[in-house]
């Protein structure tokens, strides 16, 4: 049986007493967590990575920075986040290194994780992977090397950063160790059920669909659609003029439309050149339409009805785009979407970041949730 709880602290400014907040929590429960999954503003992730292992060295211990923090205990952009999970698992964790470069020199290091385990049924990876490097699509050709053919799904968020941190650094821990330009990673094994995961997207396709016909993936560059610059086929389609296209394109995602279902890449910039930038690799020939929002109560509605319908959650982790948490801020809507969390499961937790992972493909303006029988 899972013994499963979160704890959140939202003090500001202040590391020690944050810690300390969340420490006091931890110690309620008497006792030693097999697993604990955490997320910090980034002037306490350093201090918190080295506090946690030092008071649970037996514990695996995996975290990342994130733009805003959120727990069945509480929410805040600054502060803590931590879900603690003992009994019914099995965990193991690890980390990839040169995630901007070269991952795939440290499969080994995957490999020697996949060891532990005697058998891989009922299995997740949950893995953080640090921003502003185009290194997501590296790792998850890492990652699925050694897990797809093991059907071991992945659930994962890019790490974020606070919005008053000067220095905008992305970063994630294994074990007290922090590391940047790197994933860390943590397979987990549920003993007492199975696991389930969903995408959540509060935008569909307009009728404006195009294909792409020249592209850099490897740079997340369209330089063409439909055989003419990116940037003046779109303007066309939002009928405005390519010097208006950029604050133009803001809450206009691109979907990439995928064997019936639709990825969502959000636009990074237009470029001098009418090309234009985005956060996710898209590919040549792909199918890639113009997105609106839809109904977002009724998109959250839809979401608890599919989640109930397949897994009774003990707990959930869920990763949650920042350009969605801004969208909520916005209109008011931060409170229901925390509600409509809690509704499908008392105990989850929860980090809004750069990107969003699921079964080895990198999307933007996304929910992804694994959820825990």
């Amino acid at each position: 049986m899972h013994k499963s709880f979160t704890a959140f602290s939202n003090i500001k400014n202040d590391k020690e007493a944050a810690f300390s907040q969340i420490l006091d929590q931890l110690k309620q429960h008497e006792i030693i967590p097999q697993l604990i999954l955490f997320s910090s503003c980034n002037p306490y992730f350093n201090y918190v990575s080295q506090k946690l292992f030092e008071c649970f060295p037996e514990t695996q211990i995996v975290g990342c920075t994130s733009c805003y923090q959120f727990n069945s205990s509480g929410n805040n952009e600054y502060g803590i986040s931590l879900l603690a999970v003992a009994g019914g698992i099995e965990v193991k964790a690890g980390v990839i290194l040169e995630a901007a470069s070269y991952p795939m020199k440290y499969f080994g290091q995957l490999e020697k994780v996949l060891k532990y385990f005697k058998s891989y049924e009922n299995m997740c990876c949950v893995e953080f992977t640090t921003a502003n490097s185009n290194g997501e699509e590296l790792v998850l050709d890492t990652l699925n090397k050694g897990l797809e053919e093991k059907n071991i799904t992945i659930f994962g968020s890019t790490a974020g950063y606070c919005s008053f941190d000067e220095n905008n650094v992305s970063m994630v821990s294994v074990n007290g160790q922090v590391y940047e330009n790197a994933c860390a990673f943590v397979l987990l094994k549920n003993l007492d059920g199975k696991i389930f995961t969903y995408k959540e997207n509060i935008y569909i396709p307009t009728k404006n669909v195009f294909t792409v016909t020249d592209v850099d993936s490897h740079n997340r560059i369209v330089y063409e659609y439909n055989g003419e610059p990116a940037a003046v086929a779109i303007a066309r389609a939002l009928d405005t003029e390519v010097s208006n296209l950029g604050s133009m394109l803001e809450g206009k995602p691109m979907g990439r439309c995928v064997d019936g279902d639709v990825y969502i890449t959000e636009t990074n910039k237009v470029n001098p050149d009418n090309s234009i930038s985005y956060y996710s690799q898209i590919y040549n020939y792909t199918k890639i339409a113009l997105m609106r929002t839809e109904n977002i109560p009724e998109v959250f509605a839809n979401t608890r009805k599919i989640v109930k319908n397949n897994i009774s959650p003990d707990f959930m982790l869920i990763a949650n785009c920042v350009s969605r948490k801004n969208l909520f801020e916005k209109e008011g809507l931060t409170g229901a979407f925390m509600n409509s969390l809690k509704t499908m499961s008392q105990t989850f937790w929860g980090l809004s970041g750069y990107g969003e992972q699921l079964d080895f493909v990198h999307m933007n303006q996304s929910m992804v949730l694994i959820a825990f029988e």
